[in-house]
């Protein structure tokens, strides 16, 4: 039986998680309604309110009814910019906006978790174990990711929230997929690093 059976379960996990991972990272300004934080302005009109949605390489101000304005993809973006027009104010963190560049992890996380995966799903003995080696150190990379959201968005959620000006922000489905792939990423090594070993235990019996 070798390491063919339970394995599949880790490689499953980590198949998971790329997919989650490459959500997060088409995100605004790829897909603008996809974000990490989204801020619901107050301009109402009969077609609704717009609103502003920050991804992992860049951000869009979605207007219900009209075309969507959105930055260029990048690495790293002015955050408080766009926070501050919500806030009616000239809102300056040049700490947070250098914090937006270390979103670009999510795409790094995503490519990385892939190869954990391919090599799950094709190696058998040390090629398997390296597979759980890689994964662990792409969890971490992953759990840095998500530190950074937390992080970041959440000072500006509550920058915008705290202004009572009308504005309202709240976390978005990049967030949440993020924290589902930091989980699966983690599940997943564990399940590759002990399937081989489960696997011959159970041949010997």
């Amino acid at each position: 039986m070798g390491c063919f059976g339970f394995h599949h379960f880790g490689t499953f996990l980590l198949f998971t998680s790329v997919i989650l991972f490459i959500v997060a990272s088409v995100s605004s300004p790829v897909v603008s309604s996809i974000s990490f934080l989204t801020v619901t302005l107050t301009n109402g009109t009969s077609s609704g309110n717009s609103s502003v949605t920050f991804g992992a390489l860049g951000e869009c101000i979605r207007n219900p009814g009209a075309d969507d304005y959105c930055s260029s993809v990048g690495v790293g973006y002015n955050v408080t910019d766009l926070a501050g027009v919500a806030t009616n104010e000239d809102w300056i963190n040049e700490s947070l906006n250098g914090l937006t560049k270390g979103l670009v992890l999510h795409p790094l996380v995503a490519g990385l978790a892939f190869v954990a995966f391919v090599i799950a799903g094709l190696s058998h003995g040390l090629g398997f174990v390296f597979s759980a080696v890689l994964a662990s150190f792409v969890w971490v990379l992953a759990l840095i990711a998500l530190i950074v959201d937390a992080v970041l968005f959440t000072i500006v959620k509550n920058h915008i929230n705290n202004a009572d000006l009308g504005p309202s922000a709240s976390y978005g489905v990049a967030l949440w997929v993020t924290v589902a792939g930091v989980v699966t990423l983690f599940l997943g090594s564990i399940s590759t690093l002990f399937a081989c070993v489960t696997d011959r235990r159970a041949a010997k019996y």
